[in-house]
């Protein structure tokens, strides 16, 4: 797609602004297919983790994922730089 975009635009076929609808275009199609994936996935529950899953997936035994989440200060809600906000792990009885 890229190339034949380039080439139609070198041949002047298209103009700046087809170029700015396609790649748009195109970006917010990746971006949809992204929240499609992620639909497709449970939240995350560490509490329902073996501890054989939890040394799997993290390479740490499951307590001490808590003491680690307690030592770096992770917070109840954590906001990546893409203003994606997601909670912090739930303790069971809280």
């Amino acid at each position: 797609m890229d190339g034949e975009l380039l080439y139609l635009y070198s041949l002047g076929e298209l103009n700046d602004s087809d170029v700015e609808d396609v790649l748009l275009y195109e970006m917010a199609s990746f971006r949809a297919d992204i929240r499609i994936r992620s639909d497709q996935y449970d939240r995350f529950d560490l509490d329902a983790l073996t501890p054989q899953e939890c040394r799997q997936l993290f390479r740490f035994e499951k307590d001490d994922i808590v003491m680690l989440e307690a030592q770096l200060g992770i917070s109840a809600r954590v906001r990546t730089e893409a203003r994606y906000q997601v909670t912090g792990k739930r303790r069971r009885g809280m």
